[in-house]
Formats: structure tokens, C-alpha cells, sequence
């Protein structure tokens, strides 16, 4: 379940609600520190009811802890993006990708890297 719309470009995140035409409820899966540094701006930019999910515990259930949602974004790192392909996966909803460094293959990759029991194992999306 690769992205099918990657976007390089500075200022790329003023783009986001462009991206998101169409969509009301997208659900953001990212850290504390992306949510710190950007939260507000997204917020204010993406005419949209925005939920956060700051954890990388929220696996399993997540998707039906947060009714309406109709898009996944993963922002931030590997593990952010890699939870957002997964979650899209088992609700069958659109993702979409906004890396914070273009150091991993999650970008735009149909494989994501998760710990289960303490193994990290690569599970196919």
C-alpha cells in the first residue's frame, strides 16, 4: 500500500489542505515532538477536523477508537509513517505520507518495520 502522490518542495505543508480536498476527518499519526513543533500550524492550515494519535502504542484498535476518520496521515519519522501505512492497511483508507527526513524508505515504500513482543519484525502494507 505505497503513497501514490509524494510531494518535495519546501513549504510543501501549505499544500496539506489541497491534498486533503475532499477529506473531513483526517487522523495524524506522529510524536510528541512533531506535534509540538507543528501542531498548530497544521491545525490552522487543513480546514478539516484534525485528530492526533501521538503514540506508537495505539496499534492495535486504533482505528476504531477514532470513529469518522477517513484518511491517514503518517508525519514524522520511520516509525510514524510505517504506523500510518499499517493503520490504513486495516481500515482500508487512504494514506498519505509527510516524512520529516528522507533518511528511511517509509516514504513511499509498501513495507513497514513494527515491534511486537519486543521483536521488530518488516510486515508487507
Amino acid at each position: 500500500m505505497a503513497s501514490s502522490n509524494v510531494i518535495i518542495a519546501e513549504g510543501a505543508l501549505k499544500k496539506l489542505n489541497d491534498i486533503l480536498e475532499g477529506y473531513k476527518r483526517p487522523l495524524i499519526v506522529s510524536d510528541v515532538v512533531i506535534y509540538d513543533k507543528y501542531g498548530q500550524m497544521i491545525e490552522s492550515i487543513v480546514d478539516a477536523d484534525v485528530m492526533w494519535s501521538i503514540s506508537p502504542d495505539h496499534r492495535k484498535g486504533l482505528v476504531s477508537r477514532y470513529h469518522g476518520i477517513d484518511v491517514i496521515m503518517g508525519f514524522g519519522g520511520g516509525r510514524s509513517i510505517d504506523l500510518a501505512k499499517l493503520f490504513a492497511l486495516e481500515s482500508g483508507l487512504n494514506w498519505i505520507s509527510i516524512p520529516t527526513a528522507a533518511s528511511h524508505d517509509g516514504i513511499a515504500s509498501d513495507v513497514a518495520s513494527v515491534m511486537h513482543d519486543g521483536y521488530r519484525y518488516s510486515e508487507k502494507c
